[in-house]
């Protein structure tokens, strides 16, 4: 887990120009105390910034049918020396449709229907308030070209109903899903008839929460090398009639889905501030927020060359989330 957080910052850049390990000049190069004019400084959010990539991608890996080529929501992972088949913690990551028109007068019932197969952290307890199980799967419809989409329900729908993995990433509690391992390959189908006439994209999305995946990295977080995330194939969206989407992962078709990244930029959580300061009235804070990488940047410094030695310096105060929350 990314620690969270406020800083409180005094930046103060110093050198030191030695002789033989001895100063002989001490220089300060730039001093601000935030009290006066802050041009030149800047805040940018870097949350996910090319840190994440997208992991749906087509692949022989356990494709269904033993040959060809299926949708697979994970990777060959290398880490302290070792490689993990899987998927690593604090994932949100999305494969989507190109737009699908269905009839407004189907020949029966509209129906989505592909082939599932999952390994994922376990429903073990010891949720956070609001969840029943951790590492999740599910699948999601939009209506509007994909600015918002919402949960579908399969036919007998999910074991659970609300989803860690999703809510850690900023989805919050309440998205169903798939979680734990299925049992070999199965054939989970969606009523759409409610999507008649419409053009719909659809998703199907995986989150991961920040503990307990493919990957090892201590006795305290855990893991199981067999986890191997979610594959799926033979997407079918049809009535009794006709087929108005199938993709099989490119065996027979150009495949034309699209994997992304779910996760986004927290906010640029920089302000300066009197709430709490170290020099007479002012300070940078950054407030809290999960997940949250935001840089504060300085203005160019010149470091001058030669003999020198040159340091930095600067006052805060720390209010960060541990390991566990």
């Amino acid at each position: 887990m990314r620690a969270r957080g406020f800083l409180l910052v005094a930046q103060l850049i110093v050198i030191v120009t030695m002789c033989w390990a001895i100063p002989t000049n001490i220089d300060t190069l730039y001093f601000t105390d935030f009290e006066g004019d802050t041009s030149g400084w800047s805040h940018i959010d870097e949350t996910y910034e090319n840190t994440i990539p997208v992991y749906w991608h087509t692949s022989s890996f356990m494709a269904y049918g033993g040959t060809g080529q299926s949708w697979w929501c994970g990777d060959s992972i290398e880490y302290g020396g070792v490689t993990y088949v899987g998927y690593d913690n604090e994932w949100l990551q999305f494969l989507t449709t190109p737009p699908i028109s269905l009839p407004e007068s189907p020949n029966g019932n509209l129906i989505l229907a592909f082939k599932s197969r999952y390994k994922v952290e376990p429903a073990t307890g010891g949720y956070p308030e609001r969840y029943d199980a951790w590492d999740g799967l599910n699948v999601r419809i939009s209506v509007d070209g994909g600015a918002t989409f919402r949960e579908i329900i399969p036919q007998g729908g999910y074991p659970y109903s609300s989803m860690y993995g999703f809510g850690y990433n900023g989805e919050g509690p309440g998205h169903p899903g798939w979680g734990g391992e299925s049992s070999g390959w199965t054939s989970p189908q969606f009523n759409l008839n409610a999507y008649a006439g419409e053009e719909v994209l659809i998703r199907f999305a995986f989150g991961s929460d920040p503990g307990f995946c493919t990957i090892f990295r201590s006795d305290e977080e855990g893991n199981d090398p067999t986890m191997f995330g979610w594959i799926i194939d033979n997407i079918i969206v049809r009535d009794n009639v006709d087929t108005f989407f199938f993709d099989d992962g490119g065996d027979t078709r150009p495949t034309s889905l699209v994997g992304t990244n779910g996760l986004r930029p927290r906010g640029d959580n920089w302000v300066r501030t009197t709430t709490s300061y170290h020099s007479p009235s002012h300070s940078w804070n950054c407030v809290a927020d999960t997940m949250l990488l935001a840089s504060l940047i300085s203005p160019l410094i010149r470091i001058p060359g030669g003999d020198t030695l040159t340091f930095y310096s600067f006052w805060y105060r720390p209010d960060l989330a541990d390991a566990d929350g």
